[in-house]
């Protein structure tokens, strides 16, 4: 699905009302890397695609990676 502007974009499935979304190589730009982030049912951005890496929602909490560094994300 093609969600944003010049760029490619993946839903996974929905784990407590959110999906984890990559946001792939910006078209015409060879050298730019995938971003994740999370949107609700609707379609709507909840998590900026600004992450490295991230896994599902479970808990309240989401794992993600920026930077080469792990933390967790609440929605």
């Amino acid at each position: 699905m093609s969600l944003f502007h010049r760029f490619d974009a993946s839903a996974y499935y929905f784990f407590e009302g959110l999906a984890c979304i990559d946001v792939n190589k910006r078209r015409g730009y060879r050298n730019h890397k995938a971003r994740y982030g999370f949107v609700d049912r609707e379609g709507k951005m909840r998590i900026l695609a600004i992450y490295d890496a991230a896994k599902d929602f479970c808990g309240g909490l989401a794992a993600v990676k920026l930077n080469d560094k792990w933390g967790f994300h609440r929605p």
